[in-house]
């Protein structure tokens, strides 16, 4: 072991030598932390078509010709909408159902019947066009009456549609409506029978034939769009629904489909950005309603669903999605009889449809109702036996928990039936690549991973793991009834289709009950890796939702789950969100209890989602300071019943919302007045809110004697001296220890304190300003790296085997670090966790012998041990 002690040590000086580099770096990002991000591009500009702006500049055209291209293209104006027909074709595209020209039986029967079947008027769309045997009319006449719930009637009457043989190009008139009619048919088609995989690629092939005939034609590339949403393939389906908008903006269905698309990737500000970009030009129009609330659902925000859909409803009472989703409104609420009432009023509007307990479905699934989720998915299975959605749906339902032999027949059968569901693929494959992984089991725990490197991580977890469930169920005091399973995956593509079916997700842990999802902390490009973190801290935060949802059985508010997750996570609250909370409080900003839920689901400000996950840990901070851990766990047991907040308040804290509130005020200006940002006097005070002129040197000197605590006042002297290259004088560090007391949750005196004291060699004056900088990040372990080997040297071997523990979790696939852990849990007399490393080596390095042999002596020291 001699020569590997070498190494190490030479590993141990470069860390060493880094140190200082790593904390300016540090300080650099904090500092650029406040920066406003990257302006995000506007979801509702997309630049008009060059092919739409010359068809708009026709200068030959008769002035009835330009207002039919007006129309045409989305460009009109009111004076162009003089005739019914331009008047009812502008509405039909805009869904505005209540323009006159819709009900005039001039208008051709196809438009008008359209404007029927966006309502849900089902009846009426079919008798408008009794008499119409056209392509089109035929594919509308099969939608209505797979909307009506007559799946039978609806596959008998698309079957001479569908049996026409699909143009092999595409050059006339004809052959576009036979195309666009198929195209628009396909998924009544597929809603009520087995589809061939080789029509779903005609369908594709013949729209592009039609697209290449006219590059303006956004019938074409939104019937593309339909039919790629409907198989999950998020991206090409973006893709083609800017196409179609470059050509005709004012599609409301077109901007529809992009907000769906955005919320189900946890896109909600855009969702709601494109809702007020449809008002624009359709004002109270139903497609934006319907966005709006099915963003809100999402989010679990009833009370923002329900007049959107009020208002959809007042206007067409049988529109089906928003039937669906308010029958998903009560079970977002939690009121099983007025969900089964609505949907019970669905079934009337549409007797033997699969569209409502689908929808419904699909929201119990995501709030982790997976009982009652499963009941409704099964409903509209049973319902529609050849259609691919439901059993989708049931696949990734039962994924989340953790029923991986139901999921895998679920997919399996729903990929049988549509090999281009993209959503349904992704799963099945990686549930597939998943079978033969290993399972470790702990006691409280099975771990999958992925064979191959990854063992280096997974194969020393489940001993921590079980070491945080002993913790975490402690203070809550509440155990789940069945193991958790972590499922480690490979990538952050692979844990997006874990998580959601498909690979774009913006996190890199979740909880769905029974089941914790992680990807790896590893770095490498964005697509593929997330970066560094403490995997341990991650998977508590997550763990805590999995008791805190057993113990309430899922009933638990929403701040509440992520402020107890928050509050026992190791990881403390830093200097920015201190700041954050002060600055709330300070402005009259702070939430009550409606706001925050609010700020999770609706964010106004950037920062509100990040303050509504701070100002709850705040929240929980004061009940237990204030009440005690026991009322917690009470108020938990309360919800479990399914007590309101109100409630729980009431009966354990004996408080209302507001009482709360004005108890909970001043002991917060306390906390902020400790963590040093509410000095008195205030800064403006002392130095003047509109001053110009920097501060002399002799007045700084003037002001600290009259206030030789005020934070402010030492910072500015610090920063100084600093940039004068004095930062090592003594006074300076006595200026910056006296920093430390009065604004103890800022970072920047303890940086600049670690660093004089590590080049000067004393390094246990550094220890205490490390161990408070690495209690603020987990991301960043160069601070428990300088720490292990601070208690090394020390001769403190459990300090050091701790802190080098702590680096290990935050960069697992480094084998420097695995060297320097090894040789300190060693030195430490922690042989077993020195295996651990070791075997990790051998993993990651699995071409160098010494690996090997190290293995086998450790072994054979283990086995003499006593």
């Amino acid at each position: 072991m001699t020569r590997d002690r070498v190494v190490i040590r030479s590993v141990v000086v470069v860390v060493a030598a880094m140190l200082v580099a790593t904390l300016i770096v540090t300080a650099v990002a904090n500092a650029q932390d406040g920066a406003a991000p990257p302006r995000r591009q506007d979801p509702t500009m997309i630049p008009r078509s060059a092919a739409s702006r010359a068809a708009l500049d026709a200068k030959a055209a008769t002035p009835d010709a330009l207002k039919d291209l007006r129309v045409r293209y989305g460009a009109w104006e009111q004076g162009d909408l003089d005739t019914p027909l331009r008047a009812a074709e502008a509405a039909v595209w805009a869904w505005r159902w209540d323009e006159p020209a819709l009900a005039d039986p001039s208008v051709p029967a196809v438009l008008r019947a359209r404007a029927l079947v966006q309502q849900g008027a089902w009846d009426r769309a079919i008798a408008a066009l009794v008499d119409d045997a056209s392509p089109r009319a035929t594919a509308l006449k099969g939608i209505a009456l797979a909307g009506a719930g007559k799946l039978a009637e609806s596959r008998a009457a698309l079957e001479p549609l569908m049996a026409e043989p699909m143009p092999a190009v595409v050059r006339t008139q004809g052959q576009r409506e036979l195309v666009l009619a198929k195209a628009e048919a396909l998924e009544a088609w597929s809603m009520t029978g087995r589809v061939a995989p080789q029509l779903y690629e005609a369908v594709i092939e013949a729209l592009g034939a039609a697209r290449a005939l006219d590059r303006t034609d956004w019938e074409a590339m939104l019937l593309e769009a339909r039919i790629l949403a409907a198989r999950h393939n998020r991206a090409d389906a973006w893709k083609a629904l800017a196409d179609a908008l470059a050509q005709h903006p004012r599609l409301a269905e077109a901007w529809r489909m992009r907000g769906e698309l955005s919320a189900g990737a946890l896109e909600q500000a855009d969702a709601l950005a494109i809702a007020e970009g449809i008002d624009a030009f359709s004002p109270a129009c139903a497609a934006a309603a319907l966005l709006r609330a099915r963003t809100a659902l999402m989010q679990d925000d009833a009370d923002g669903a329900e007049p959107m859909l009020r208002q959809v409803l007042a206007t067409a009472p049988t529109q089906p999605d928003a039937l669906a989703y308010l029958a998903a409104m009560h079970a977002v609420r939690f009121r099983p009889e007025a969900m089964e009432q609505a949907l019970a009023d669905a079934d009337r509007a549409a007797p033997g449809s699969p569209h409502a307990p689908l929808e419904v479905g699909r929201m119990l699934s995501r709030r982790r109702q997976y009982e009652d989720a499963a009941v409704l998915l099964r409903r509209a299975w049973d319902r529609a036996p050849e259609w691919s959605e439901p059993p989708m749906e049931l696949g990734l339902m039962d994924m989340q928990s953790g029923e991986d032999a139901r999921a895998l027949e679920a997919l399996r059968a729903a990929v049988e039936r549509d090999p281009f569901n993209v959503g349904a693929t992704l799963s099945l494959r990686l549930l597939e690549d998943m079978a033969p992984w290993p399972v470790r089991e702990g006691r409280h725990f099975t771990l999958r991973s992925q064979p191959g490197i990854d063992d280096a991580m997974a194969d020393g977890m489940l001993a921590q793991l079980d070491a945080m469930h002993e913790e975490v169920c402690a203070r809550l005091g509440h155990a789940p009834s069945r193991r958790t399973r972590i499922e480690l995956m490979p990538d952050h593509e692979w844990f997006g289709v874990r998580l959601t079916g498909l690979p774009a997700i913006h996190t890199i842990a979740a909880c769905t009950g029974p089941v914790i999802a992680m990807e790896v902390p590893r770095e490498g490009s964005r697509k593929k890796h997330l970066g560094l973190f403490d995997w341990l801290d991650v998977v508590r935060h997550e763990y805590v939702h999995t008791v805190t949802l057993s113990q309430t059985r899922n009933r638990i508010p929403h701040w509440m789950t992520e402020a107890i997750a928050v509050d026992l996570q190791h990881k403390r609250r830093d200097y920015k969100e201190c700041q954050m909370l002060a600055a709330a409080l300070e402005g009259g900003t702070l939430f009550d209890f409606d706001s925050i839920l609010l700020a999770f689901v609706r964010p106004v400000k950037p920062t509100d989602r990040a303050q509504a996950y701070a100002q709850g840990h705040w929240w929980v901070e004061f009940i237990r300071e204030a009440w005690g851990d026991e009322a917690l766990r009470r108020m938990l047991a309360l919800y479990a019943e399914g007590a309101t907040e109100s409630q729980a308040l009431a009966q354990v804290l004996d408080v209302s919302k507001e009482q709360f509130l004005e108890r909970f005020t001043p002991w917060a200006r306390t906390q902020v007045k400790a963590w040093g940002l509410a000095p008195e006097p205030p800064p403006d005070a002392l130095l003047g809110k509109d001053r110009v002129e920097p501060v002399s040197d002799k007045e700084l000197d003037l002001l600290l004697r009259s206030h030789p605590e005020h934070p402010d006042l030492l910072e500015l002297a610090v920063r100084r001296r600093t940039e004068r290259g004095e930062g090592d004088a003594p006074e300076v560090i006595e200026l910056l220890e006296r920093l430390c007391r009065a604004r103890p949750v800022d970072p920047f005196p303890h940086r600049k304190l670690a660093e004089v004291a590590l080049l000067s060699g004393r390094d246990a004056e550094a220890v205490p300003h490390l161990e408070r900088l690495d209690a603020v990040t987990d991301r960043e372990n160069s601070y428990a790296i300088e720490l292990s080997r601070i208690a090394r040297a020390a001769g403190d071997g459990a300090r050091a085997g701790n802190h080098i523990e702590r680096a290990v979790r935050i960069n697992p696939f480094d084998p420097s670090l695995r060297e320097l852990a090894a040789a300190t849990q060693i030195e430490a007399g922690n042989l077993a966790a020195a295996r651990v490393h070791v075997v990790a080596l051998g993993i990651l390095e699995p071409d160098r012998e010494q690996h090997k042999r190290r293995l086998v002596r450790l072994d054979e020291l283990i086995a003499k041990a006593p």
